[in-house]
């Protein structure tokens, strides 16, 4: 685990050298816009994208790191409304003149079919925004709910706060950095706070490389290790997405 641990660090200092190279070679003229400052939130009709990729995981109780495929997939429907994986994801509204962009999902978290007192589902929805105040940067802002039910009528329910800025070094490379915070209520009351960092390498322009990594600042109960954050200290993310 050790070595894993290595190999993610090492890629993640690849990727933040990559970013301070880009932003250092700026030359005086206007640089272009990275896609993820411009992108809406919805995809327009019938365009897609869809990624692959691996997440690392560093469990809160001590049993070490995890590896994990990991699956990401969207489809325009409208262009205000598209697909994701076990929901829907609408944009209610689009001020175009002051690029202001708000849209609400929802989906199907997890569920599990067993038998008595474990089988549950988990709903996910929430309300997410952009605004694109510049050519090199964009907020985003968002307000979540996860709740978990139970077959023994027992619930959690997570509310989840979070704001961001993707900043743009150029066509190639974007920054996406990005603070949560999480609060429980049902089976236990607490809260929790995350930061993530997400670099985009838009190696071409239907592919760009990912690589997230995410800080999880957990109070150490059993609500947060199973409802919350999942018991994660510590996820990284490296993957490549296709638009098509």
């Amino acid at each position: 685990m050790v070595s894993l641990r290595r190999t993610v660090c090492a890629i993640t200092i690849l990727l933040v050298a990559l970013v301070a190279f880009a932003g250092s070679a700026r030359a005086a003229e206007p640089i272009p816009t990275a896609i993820q400052l411009a992108s809406p939130i919805t995809l327009p009709k019938g365009k897609s994208e869809m990624g692959l990729g691996m997440d690392f995981i560093e469990k809160q109780n001590g049993s070490g790191w995890y590896l994990y495929p990991a699956l990401y997939l969207r489809h325009g429907i409208t262009d205000d409304l598209e697909i994701i994986p076990l929901g829907v994801r609408y944009r209610f509204y689009n001020d175009v003149k002051n690029k202001n962009q708000l849209a609400a999902k929802c989906r199907l978290a997890g569920s599990s079919d067993a038998s008595g007192d474990e089988a549950f589902y988990s709903w996910e929805a929430g309300v997410e925004g952009k605004w694109s105040g510049s050519m090199e940067v964009a907020v985003t802002y968002g307000l979540g709910n996860y709740r978990t039910e139970y077959t023994k009528r027992t619930f959690a329910n997570v509310l989840d706060l979070s704001a961001g800025v993707i900043i743009s070094m150029g066509n190639m490379l974007a920054t996406d950095i990005t603070y949560g915070h999480q609060f429980i209520t049902g089976l236990d009351s607490s809260n929790a706070d995350s930061v993530a960092l997400t670099i985009h390498w838009n190696v071409a322009p239907d592919a760009e490389l990912t690589l997230a990594t995410t800080s999880h600042f957990l109070p150490r109960n059993d609500s947060f290790r199973t409802y919350g954050m999942g018991g994660i200290n510590q996820a990284s993310t490296l993957g490549v997405i296709w638009r098509f």
